[in-house]
């Protein structure tokens, strides 16, 4: 079996199923080091400290993977470009999902969301419908972070069709649809619902997430039940960026109530994982407004900044449809990183900032 044929068995088992079924599905004997380190990186089970042993297209984008999701951005950007020419569509796909992750938490928004118009094209013309998804999915992060939720709320409704029924990732895309909702003029109360179904759908680990989104709602609707509930919640052991957000709604609940917030804010900081620096160095900035600061950030805390190219040259440029532009017309907002980025003093301006780093 090879590679392409392996995608097309596995739209059809979803990569969230990988392991012993998918191996006896694949009949692969024995398999080929890129398989395994595909259904090893696929696993739950697999060690955090887990690194692939192969040197396919598919376990170099596994480190870069790896890379990503350990805020190194830069190393991260440049293997995934290297690949967004590559002849197997699916891994192709891959690679430019990943590289317009990396430039979404670089807050370069615009060359994200051209990139992913051209992940949409890929995965509807070669029918990856689970790349398809993912990259709709991503458009909608774009969007929110953006300032454009209603918009979001759209890419995020055809994501979550995308997706069969009972699929691991239905809470991620609740819980993306909670945040749309929350900062959508009167749909608190949808809001609300969509979090609480987040926070309980089994799959996907979710819920520090949707309970970190439930509490800033409750502090933005002045609804303090919400907050309590969010508190009262599950949240996955360790440091979580959903604990952090928490912790941070209850510091901005203990102002508006005239009490000293800086205990909690030195625990949102605490809790919020070393490699989400953006948020830890907004919530500096969000302490210093408040009038209880925080400690000083780190020197290389805001060198998260990345030189990639746009994708206009690309091949699969022509494939893009009026539909999948239509959800980025217009113009989207690039942010450089930098102090004056965090420069303001009035909290209630800091506080709205938090949604370009948060989803």
């Amino acid at each position: 079996m090879n590679e392409e044929q392996f995608f097309t068995t596995l739209e059809k088992l979803r990569l969230s199923q990988a392991g012993k079924g998918v191996r006896q599905s694949l009949n692969t004997d024995p398999e080929p080091l890129w398989l395994q380190d595909l259904l090893a990186y696929s696993s739950p089970l697999t060690p955090k400290n887990w690194k692939p042993v192969g040197e396919t297209a598919i376990s170099k984008l596994i480190l870069a993977w790896k890379s990503y999701f350990n805020a190194d951005y830069a190393a991260g950007a440049r293997t995934f470009l290297k690949f967004t020419q590559e002849p197997n569509s699916w891994t192709r796909a891959w690679a430019i999902i990943g590289l317009a992750k990396c430039l979404t938490d670089s807050l370069q928004f615009k060359n994200a969301a051209d990139w992913l118009l051209i992940a949409c094209a890929i995965g509807r013309r070669s029918e990856h419908k689970d790349l398809m998804a993912r990259a709709f999915g991503a458009i909608g992060e774009v969007l929110l972070r953006s300032g454009l939720p209603q918009r979001a709320l759209d890419a995020f409704l055809f994501d979550e069709q995308l997706l069969p029924y009972g699929d691991r990732y239905k809470g991620r895309v609740m819980c993306y649809k909670a945040h749309a909702y929350s900062r959508i003029s009167g749909a608190v109360d949808t809001a609300n619902y969509a979090y609480q179904l987040a926070a309980h759908i089994p799959g996907e680990k979710t819920s520090g997430y949707a309970l970190g989104g439930l509490a800033l709602l409750g502090v933005n609707s002045g609804r303090k039940q919400l907050l309590k509930e969010a508190t009262a919640g599950p949240i996955e052991p360790g440091k979580h960026p959903g604990a952090g957000w928490i912790t941070t709604a209850q510091a901005y609940q203990k102002f508006q109530d005239g009490e000293n917030p800086r205990e909690y804010l030195k625990s949102a900081y605490d809790s919020f994982p070393e490699v989400h620096r953006l948020e830890r160095r907004w919530l500096i900035s969000f302490s210093i407004a408040l009038g209880y600061p925080l400690h000083e950030v780190p020197g290389d805390a805001l060198n998260l900044s990345l030189d990639v190219p746009g994708p206009a040259d690309h091949r699969d440029c022509r494939h893009i449809t009026r539909f999948e532009e239509s959800f980025v017309h217009g113009e989207l907002i690039d942010y450089m990183i930098d102090d004056d980025l965090f420069s303001s003093n009035d909290h209630s301006t800091c506080w709205k900032q938090r949604e370009v780093f948060m989803p």
